[in-house]
């Protein structure tokens, strides 16, 4: 797996416990209650910065053109957050009037810069592994409908939760129809655009998941009674404090949906690598056997030409031995 591959994994956890440490670190500096964060609240933000810290290592790894302050902008975006967090928890702890005012907006402010950042970093990952694989481009593309989805789900569920709270939107109800609309449109293209994809079963039942309890007419009749009765200012029998937790959970299954897809184009460029790597070696294997057969080649004609070079030089040296004895002994017989 390249850094790339495992930098967009972490980012993608990191994403969707950001998106909720936003909206609870809003409403909890909103409510009454004095105290320490809620468990809701520590726990998304542990899943946040297990992920942002993975992204952070990852990121070290990746080769950015030079000069780019990619990974120190990613590690100074990760203290201003966890700096952020250490003030709202020190604020929670207060009476709500003696809260510090502006703190709610300088927050959401931040972690909605860091969001952007991450999303483009997540972005530009993507970017480095397109187009040199069909498959991959596909398979980022399909991810990408899935977080598509999950972030408009999550809008209009965040449209129900704020009410819950006490923060109404002044057109509540119809921001969270157009978000459910977009949910369910780009559902309908992501469906379209998966057939004939090389992906496991459980991206299907992700997305059968999704229908049924996050898209489907029981949960999104059961939002959007809530938000019509607190809209006419009647009462609902449901907190935010139950409400929450059970509505982000299930939104889950499209961030499991994304994550599938991810790992399906990690797989699929492992699988490569190491198809490139076999051809690699068999290809070695093969130059080896060349040269071996080279040589022996060179040996055996080289064999077959000195060995009747060397007989003919052998017999051509022995005649000349016998002609300067035979003029030997000629010039001996004259002689006598």
């Amino acid at each position: 797996m390249c850094s790339s591959d495992l930098v967009a994994m972490h980012l993608f956890g990191a994403l969707h416990n950001m998106r909720s440490d936003r909206s609870n670190t809003m409403r909890e500096l909103g409510a009454d209650r004095a105290g320490a964060p809620s468990d809701a609240l520590q726990r998304f933000r542990t899943n946040e910065m297990a992920g942002l810290q993975g992204a952070l290592a990852s990121l070290q790894l990746v080769e950015f053109p030079g000069g780019s302050t990619a990974v120190a902008d990613f590690e100074a975006s990760i203290k201003r957050l966890v700096e952020f967090q250490k003030r709202a928890d020190a604020a929670l702890r207060l009476p709500k009037a003696q809260r510090p005012a502006g703190l709610s907006d300088e927050f959401m402010k931040n972690i909605n810069a860091f969001i952007e950042q991450v999303e483009r970093v997540s972005r530009q990952m993507g970017e480095m592994v397109r187009l040199k694989d069909g498959t991959v481009d596909q398979l980022m593309h399909l991810k990408e409908l899935a977080w598509a989805i999950r972030q408009a789900a999550g809008d209009a569920s965040n449209t129900v939760s704020n009410a819950l709270s006490g923060v109404m939107h002044p057109e509540a109800l119809l921001r969270f129809q157009t978000n459910i609309a977009k949910a369910r449109g780009i559902l309908a293209v992501l469906e379209e655009f998966m057939i004939g994809l090389p992906l496991p079963p459980t991206f299907r039942t992700a997305i059968d998941e999704a229908k049924r309890d996050v898209l489907g007419d029981q949960h999104v009749g059961r939002q959007f009674g809530i938000l019509k009765a607190l809209v006419a200012g009647e009462k609902v029998d449901v907190d935010v404090r139950t409400w929450s937790p059970s509505s982000i959970a299930k939104q889950l299954v499209l961030q499991t949906a994304a994550e599938i897809a991810l790992q399906t184009a990690k797989d699929h460029l492992a699988e490569q690598h190491a198809r490139a790597q076999r051809n690699l070696i068999a290809q070695i294997g093969l130059l080896v056997l060349a040269l071996a057969v080279s040589i022996v080649t060179a040996l055996v004609i080289s064999r077959r030409i000195t060995n009747p070079l060397l007989a003919l030089q052998k017999v051509m040296g022995q005649d000349r031995k016998s002609t300067r004895l035979n003029s030997s002994h000629g010039y001996i017989s004259y002689a006598v």
